[in-house]
């Protein structure tokens, strides 16, 4: 027989317990006879260095004490990782900018509301300040969304493309935002979302009748 080298990631609880600021994510293929499972990370890793796993995937978008609680009571252990580890002052800062993603997230997701542009690079940012690689696809998708519905084609193409970038690693071609970012780079003008945000002429609160 030919012995045949074979290669594979071992999932830990040392590696689960850095879940609140992840930069991969597993997932198993249950219709598979043997359950295989796959990693994939948001960044490069180096050989021997642990890599954190999205484990709650909701929970990584939670203030800090939501967090504890929902690792506690679904994996059963407290979280230590740095970003549930900063110091106190620190930490109230960290639940602010989580505050304020969820409240942009909101608004960004009412296509009748006068979100803009410009809340969407604010949410991008606050995902690179929490340290959020491996959701932060959704911001991108969001950016993209609102420069288009603000009918600026490279703009929207440019977060379309980092969105994709992201998202196909992370969680594969058959989700339907990657089929709407790939229409949106192909098409700018022709996907739904051009100048959404943008009201016709004339239909603006005291125009002349």
């Amino acid at each position: 027989m030919t012995a045949r080298r074979t290669w594979g990631i071992t999932l830990t609880r040392r590696a689960r317990s850095s879940g609140c600021m992840p930069c991969g994510i597993y997932s198993q293929e249950r219709s598979s006879p043997s359950a295989t499972s796959s990693a994939f990370s948001s960044r490069y890793v180096i050989p021997s260095v642990v890599v954190g796993m999205l484990t709650c995937a909701n929970s990584v978008t939670e203030k800090h004490s939501t967090r504890q609680e929902r690792l506690s009571s679904t994996w059963s252990f407290t979280c230590t990782c740095p970003r549930c580890m900063l110091e106190p002052h620190l930490l109230a800062e960290s639940d602010s900018r989580v505050r304020q993603m969820r409240e942009l997230s909101r608004e960004l997701d009412d296509y009748s509301s006068a979100a803009t542009p410009g809340q969407a690079e604010l949410l991008v940012t606050l995902y690179e300040l929490e340290g959020l690689h491996v959701r932060i696809y959704e911001a991108y998708y969001r950016a993209a969304l609102e420069w288009n519905g603000a009918g600026d084609a490279a703009r929207a193409v440019r977060y379309a493309r980092l969105c994709l970038d992201k998202g196909l690693v992370l969680r594969g071609e058959d989700r339907p935002f990657v089929m709407s970012m790939r229409e949106m780079v192909r098409d700018p003008k022709g996907h739904w979302s051009w100048r959404f945000r943008v009201k016709p002429q004339g239909d603006e609160e005291g125009a002349a009748e």
